[in-house]
C-alpha cells in the first residue's frame, strides 16, 4: 500500500516554509516509517486540485476558503496514489486546522474516503478556536479573516463539541487522530489545541517543549513552535503513522 505524508504550516507562512520549518521532523519520519513521499500542502490549488504556490496573504483567507483548497489537494493526491493509497496528514498551528477540517469534510461528504487516511496529527493547532479574551482584532492582526474566525470559535460553546464529533467521525473512518499541544505555548494553549476523550489523554498529549537557543521570537518568548523540535512529540507522530501504540 502506497503512503504519502502531506504537511502544512500556519499563518503568515508562504510556500516552501513548511519544508524548512518541518525539515527535521519530516526527515525523521521518512527514515523511521518508510514513507517515501513527504509533500507540502498549500492554501491554494488549481482547478484540478494540484497544489500551487501560496503567499502569506493566502493564509489570512476565510477558513472555509483554505479548507476548500486543501480538500481539493487531498483529492488530487488520493487520485495520484490510487484506491490502495493512504494519506497521512501533519499540520502545525493554522495548518493543522485546515488539514483536520478538510479531511472531516471529505469523509462526511463521501464514504469512498473511508480508509483513505492513516494518521492525522496536529501540533499546536487551534482546533477549538484561539482564546484571546474574545478580542477579534488580535486574531485579525495575527491571521486576518482566519484569525477572526478562530477567536469567534473559542467564544462559541458549541464549537468544541463539534470538533470532538469531527474527531470521532475521522476515527470511525479508519484514521488515527492525535492532537498535540505544548504547555508553554501561550499563542495556542493546550486547551485550544488538544481534542481529548479524558483528562488522562489530555495530559499525555501535552508536552513540556523547550524553545531552542537562537529560535525566533515566537518560539523563544511565546513557546509557539517549540513542539516541532521535541523528540517526545516526534516519537508520538512516528507511532501514529506506524499504527503502533503511542509511547
Amino acid at each position: 500500500m502506497a503512503d504519502c505524508l502531506l504537511y502544512l504550516v500556519g499563518a503568515a507562512s508562504e510556500y516552501g516554509d513548511g519544508a524548512r520549518i518541518l525539515a527535521g521532523l519530516t526527515r525523521y519520519l521518512i527514515a523511521e516509517t518508510g514513507i517515501e513521499d513527504a509533500i507540502e500542502c498549500s492554501y491554494r490549488s488549481d482547478p484540478d486540485g494540484c497544489p500551487t504556490r501560496y503567499e502569506r496573504v493566502d493564509t489570512s483567507a476565510a477558513l472555509d476558503v483554505s479548507v476548500g483548497h486543501a480538500a481539493a489537494i487531498l483529492g488530487y493526491h488520493r487520485r495520484r496514489l490510487g484506491v490502495s493509497g493512504r494519506l497521512h496528514l501533519l499540520g502545525w498551528s493554522l495548518g493543522g486546522v485546515i488539514l483536520f477540517e478538510a479531511a472531516t469534510r471529505l469523509v462526511a461528504m463521501d464514504r469512498a474516503w473511508h480508509g483513505s487516511f492513516g494518521a492525522i496529527v496536529t501540533l499546536g493547532s487551534p482546533l477549538n478556536g484561539c482564546d484571546a479574551d474574545g478580542v477579534e482584532e488580535i486574531g485579525a492582526v495575527a491571521a486576518g479573516d482566519a484569525g477572526r474566525e478562530l477567536i469567534r470559535r473559542a467564544a462559541d460553546p458549541g464549537h468544541r463539541a463539534r470538533v470532538a464529533d469531527a474527531a470521532k467521525t475521522l476515527t470511525a473512518s479508519g484514521a488515527r487522530v492525535v492532537t498535540l499541544g505544548a504547555a508553554e505555548d501561550v499563542v495556542v494553549t493546550p486547551e485550544d489545541s488538544i481534542v481529548a476523550r479524558s483528562a488522562e489523554e489530555r495530559a499525555r498529549w501535552t508536552f513540556r517543549s523547550r524553545p531552542r537557543l537562537g529560535s525566533d521570537l515566537m518560539e523563544q518568548h511565546l513557546g509557539h513552535g517549540a513542539i516541532l523540535h521535541d523528540p517526545a512529540a516526534w516519537r508520538i507522530v512516528r507511532a501514529v503513522i506506524r499504527g503502533e501504540p503511542t509511547p
